[in-house]
């Protein structure tokens, strides 16, 4: 069964009307219910049955991700290739004029040290205006089709470093916090058990948030390196973005937990990005992110992303002046980053997201060591 997110309804999803080009493809067979609409694979260029289409997904390793290592006839440019990114420096002039235009923020009083980077945005392609973003993990079926429809914009920002002060910043204002915490998982070792650590997680999560249960629903390792990449690991995100949109969060509730779902969303939950070190000290490609408070609803912009069994809902960023970018130094393997993808809390504008992604520091060393760390993403219920 096709499931998405598109189903669900939440008042801080707005509807996109357009053209939503991926279904001329995928799903591979035709479906019949209430809420799907029909669609068949125009076809393949492959021989025999492609992996996608025999591929059946399994909620007892949902973070299963085979189309990482399918052969796609794409390279997801979107993300800005690090080849073509423009180069990054200390601006000194352009954070002495961006502070001129800001109000000053909590840690503005501590003088907190500040940087600049070049971090790219959400842009929309030219000859694609009648079309709903997406973008495809499914290969196309043919060389007309796109594996997605949308580009991106480099744009320089200022970044503070909270190193000192993480206590000012919280999940419920902010989308974002920081947690020291030592693993008892050995989590440099080259024989890092994940499961494990995945377990661990969990009752962290259950004491620290004094939450009922916890799903662990996908958890993804991050590196530049090719080598790495060959391993299993996934590419360092380039683009800033939010992974749910709230009625995708729904989603994937729904999706993960069935017929406890509807009981379950009665009470809060939440979803939350887990991210940690996966080295001594970080420095290549940090993690930042943008301060739901500084974040307008016509900024955010929902986008479908594409899965063999599901199709969930994203947000692109458009880039905006008033945004307010942070970032923990030095980050080391008992630094937690906690990042809000979701919360079903409607009440005291409290905060549903916050836009991340990974960033280049001018001010790291040219030989430091390629970013290696892991996210887990978790459903917290109660």
């Amino acid at each position: 069964m096709f499931e998405e997110a598109t189903w669900h309804q939440d008042l801080r999803s707005p509807e996109d009307p357009r053209v939503q080009p991926w279904r001329a493809w995928w799903p591979a067979t035709t479906q019949s219910s209430d809420n799907a609409k029909s669609s068949v694979l125009l076809g393949t260029s492959t021989g025999g049955i492609p992996a996608w289409i025999e591929w059946a997904f399994d909620n007892t390793k949902p973070w299963e991700k085979p189309w990482i290592h399918w052969p796609l006839s794409w390279s997801p440019a979107y993300y800005g290739e690090a080849a073509v990114a423009p180069p990054v420096r200390h601006d000194a002039t352009f954070i002495s004029a961006w502070l001129e235009e800001k109000s000053p923020d909590a840690i503005s009083k501590f003088d907190p040290f500040r940087t600049t980077s070049i971090i790219q945005f959400y842009k929309e392609r030219p000859g694609r205006e009648a079309e709903k973003p997406y973008a495809c993990r499914v290969p196309v079926s043919s060389a007309s089709q796109s594996q997605s429809n949308f580009d991106g914009e480099w744009s320089q920002v200022v970044l503070t470093d909270v190193r000192g002060h993480e206590d000012l910043f919280t999940l419920d204002q902010d989308g974002f916090e920081w947690l020291q915490h030592k693993s008892g998982i050995d989590v440099l070792s080259a024989s890092f058990d994940v499961h494990a650590y995945m377990q661990e997680a969990k009752d962290m999560l259950r004491q620290t948030y004094n939450c009922k249960e916890v799903f662990i629903f996908d958890y993804v390792q991050r590196s530049p390196d090719s080598s790495d990449r060959r391993a299993g690991f996934s590419d360092v995100t380039r683009r800033v973005h939010c992974d749910q949109s709230p009625r995708s969060g729904i989603g994937r509730i729904k999706l993960h937990m069935g017929d406890r779902a509807e009981e379950l969303l009665k009470g809060r939950c939440r979803i939350f990005s887990v991210w940690r070190p996966l080295l001594p000290v970080i420095e290549m490609y940090p993690l930042m992110a943008c301060s739901f408070t500084t974040v307008s609803p016509e900024e955010l912009l929902p986008i479908d992303v594409v899965y063999p069994h599901y199709a969930e809902e994203s947000m692109e960023i458009r880039n905006s002046a008033a945004h307010k970018w942070y970032y923990k130094s030095s980050m080391t393997v008992d630094d937690l980053m906690i990042i809000k993808l979701y919360d079903s809390k409607l009440e005291d504008n409290t905060a549903f997201c916050a836009p991340h992604g990974s960033w280049r520091d001018p001010n790291a060393r040219s030989d430091a060591p390629h970013r290696r760390s892991i996210e887990l993403r978790c459903i917290l219920f109660g």
